[in-house]
């Protein structure tokens, strides 16, 4: 439900379930969906300039990532650390998170981490005068947009061919069904047919035997 606030602008009911979402969290021991929610609120405290709770907001997330030891949510936090610097126009203390970020994306592979670290890197860059380095990261950071475009527009492909088929079984399992059903009709109407000739049969030679009686 706070994700759902966030994304309508509206930080205050945002704020709100997303720290009833952390406090349930807390209580379950659920340490992914805390650090999770934990950057939401960053996230909403940053987009409204309250820098400084935000990057209380972020140490702590940081803190959770450090104890559970999850180095894919540990290189986004980096990520959001370095974005909070970069909103702050801290360009050289932003770099440190994106380069670490960077590392950590090239290290495990990981598309999605490349393209915003190099995204920051870029940007930040730009901002201090280093053009031939700026230029560099956002050559990268292009390469990975779009191999993360491709990966997705796959996925989507894959998705809908497997919809395609789901919904071919679906028909098939429709048509077999209608078609034992059928079958049912066709022999029950076979035997109906059947024994009403039994009967008329019977009836004629009951009729015969009547009359050679007589």
């Amino acid at each position: 439900i706070g994700i759902y606030y966030l994304f309508k602008q509206q930080y205050d009911s945002a704020r709100f379930f997303l720290n009833q979402a952390l406090h349930l969290n807390k209580s379950l021991g659920n340490w992914n969906f805390y650090s999770r929610n934990l950057g939401n609120l960053a996230h909403i405290e940053k987009l409204e300039g309250n820098y400084k709770q935000s990057e209380n907001i972020y140490k702590e997330m940081k803190n959770v990532h450090d104890s559970i030891n999850d180095l894919n949510l540990y290189a986004n936090g980096l990520l959001h650390f370095g974005d909070l610097y970069l909103n702050m126009e801290q360009y050289s203390q932003a770099i440190p998170y994106f380069q670490q970020a960077l590392e950590l994306g090239e290290k495990f592979g990981w598309t999605d981490v490349l393209m915003h670290a190099n995204q920051g890197l870029y940007l930040c860059n730009k901002n201090l005068g280093n053009i031939a380095t700026a230029l560099d990261h956002h050559e990268f950071y292009a390469q990975f947009k779009d191999s993360l475009l491709s990966k997705q527009n796959q996925q989507e492909l894959i998705r809908l061919e497997l919809k395609n088929k789901n919904e071919q079984l679906i028909q098939d399992q429709k048509w077999n069904h209608q078609k034992q059903r059928y079958i049912f009709l066709a022999i029950l109407l076979f035997l109906i047919l059947f024994l009403v000739f039994l009967y008329q049969l019977f009836r004629k030679q009951k009729l015969k035997v009547s009359k050679e009686k007589l």
